[in-house]
Formats: C-alpha cells, sequence, structure tokens
C-alpha cells in the first residue's frame, strides 16, 4: 500500500512538471488543522430498488474548505500551491507522530488525494526540488493553522535542506499532545468544582511543546521571516507566543475555528503589510 501511495506521489509531481513548464517565483504550502476538510455527503438509491435502504457515501475534500476558500480571496497572484487538510477522526499515535493521514490538494493535479504524513514530506521534497530546478530564486511560503502550524514547523525542520521564505503558525497546536479528550477536560476545568490536572489540560492552552527550544531556533533559521499568530478567545482551545524571541507574536482577537480566515493573517502570508 505504502509503494502505492508513493507511485500517486511521483505520478502527481510529473503531472506538477507538466502543468508549470514556465517559471514560478512562488510556491505556497498551506495545511489546515483538525476537521479543516470538507465533508460531503451524498444519498445513493439502494441497489435493491424502492424497497431498499439509502446508501450514504461520504466525500472528503479539501476544496470549498475555510481555508481554501481564504486562500483563494486574499492571494495576489497564481502561484502553484499544495494544501492539505485533516478530518475530525484524524488518527493519533504518541510513538509515530507522522502516522496520520492528510489529504492533499495540488494546483497542478486534477484530482485530490490522501497520503500519510511522512509520505507527504517525500512529496513536497519532490514538488519543491523541481520547481527550484526552474527557478534556483523560488520563493517558498508556508501557513498552517492549529495542527497544521504543527505540521508546517515538522516541514521546515525534515526539508531542512531548503530555505523557506516565509512562515506563517495560525494558533498553532500540537498534535500528539493536545487531543479531543485533552480539549474537553480543558473545557471542563472552567466549571466551578471541575478540577482535572493541568499537566493534561495545559497542552491546548500553549504553543506545541513537544517542539524543544534548539528545534524552533533551527526552524528560525531555516525561515526568512516567521510569523506566529495565536488567540485566547476560546478558552478551551489556543495557542500562545513562540518562546523564542526572533518570531514576530502577535495576539488576534478572533476565536481559534475562525482565525485562520482573519484578513491581517493572509496579507502578512502574502507578504501584503
Amino acid at each position: 500500500m505504502k509503494k502505492l501511495t508513493l507511485l500517486l506521489g511521483l505520478l502527481c509531481v510529473v503531472a506538477s512538471e507538466l502543468a508549470y513548464a514556465k517559471k514560478a517565483d512562488n510556491f505556497d504550502i498551506v495545511m489546515g488543522g483538525f476537521y479543516s476538510c470538507r465533508l460531503r455527503s451524498e444519498m445513493n438509491p439502494s441497489p435493491l430498488g424502492k424497497t431498499g435502504p439509502t446508501i450514504s457515501k461520504t466525500y472528503i475534500e479539501v476544496t470549498k474548505s475555510s481555508i481554501h476558500k481564504s486562500y483563494l480571496k486574499y492571494r495576489p497572484t497564481e502561484n502553484p500551491f499544495i494544501m492539505s487538510c485533516l478530518t475530525n477522526s484524524v488518527k493519533h499515535d504518541p510513538k509515530d507522530p507522522f502516522d496520520f493521514k492528510v489529504y492533499i490538494l495540488d494546483s497542478a493535479h486534477e484530482k485530490e488525494f490522501m497520503m500519510k504524513f511522512d509520505d507527504y514530506l517525500t512529496y513536497l521534497d519532490q514538488k519543491i526540488a523541481y520547481l527550484r530546478s526552474k527557478n534556483k530564486k523560488l520563493k517558498i511560503n508556508l501557513y498552517g493553522h492549529s495542527y497544521g502550524g504543527w505540521m508546517g514547523m515538522q516541514v521546515v525542520k525534515e526539508l531542512d535542506h531548503y530555505k523557506f521564505n516565509r512562515l506563517i503558525t495560525v494558533d498553532p497546536i500540537s498534535k500528539p499532545l493536545c487531543r479531543i479528550k485533552n480539549v474537553i477536560k480543558t473545557a471542563l476545568n472552567l466549571l466551578p468544582l471541575i478540577d482535572f490536572d493541568t499537566s493534561k489540560t495545559k497542552i491546548c492552552n500553549q504553543f506545541p511543546s513537544d517542539i524543544s527550544l534548539s528545534e524552533l531556533d533551527h526552524i528560525k533559521d531555516k525561515t526568512g521571516v516567521w510569523f506566529n499568530f495565536y488567540q485566547d478567545k476560546t478558552k478551551a482551545l489556543h495557542s500562545s507566543e513562540a518562546p523564542i524571541s526572533s518570531v514576530k507574536n502577535e495576539k488576534i482577537d478572533s476565536p481559534h475555528i475562525k482565525i485562520d480566515n482573519h484578513e491581517k493573517v493572509w496579507k502578512k502570508f502574502f507578504a501584503l503589510l
């Protein structure tokens, strides 16, 4: 199965080459967080006829998601891009934090596809290498919201043979540490007479702590400019300032589920501010 996934990735890279034979100046990587994929359901008639049960089929789409709409709304020029999203059933494995699936839209490929995050890193590596072969001055811009912010930092860390032009982390949340059960406990802790262990809840109220200070310094060294936006309006789920001074931190007055559509965030990503 893994070989098949990688083969699909290679075919997509070939498609990219055909679609972007001309030189591109910028390449945008955009990553959504938990439940950022759009789920579309269709009711199909039963093969047994009118008396049989209606069959529901759910499609997972990157297009028409809020992050996709915002990207298209604010982008000043048409750049090649890759966009990814996660469903509400994303896998969590503390022993292998990269063992989860992402759903991907490549602007050079007609159909959306899915692969594991570690394969996605390989796919991005191949795509960047190809675009850089056409333009050695290619600027790589990376945007990540929530879990996507954590994923974006992993991309820079793992693909550190590249220099990234711009990194935008938007209310980044640790994917390995902050799970739904932690968010629920954090929310319940806001109620009187309930007192869960804060060590298990604060992980959903801070910048990802599973990335060390030395790793953060390394990520910044591989990034031209790094803006980290965060909020605290959503008390059960929010990030905080990045704990290194070289990152430009800014608090936004917007809840977690809406900050990824904030105008200022996208204008910073596209260097319009």
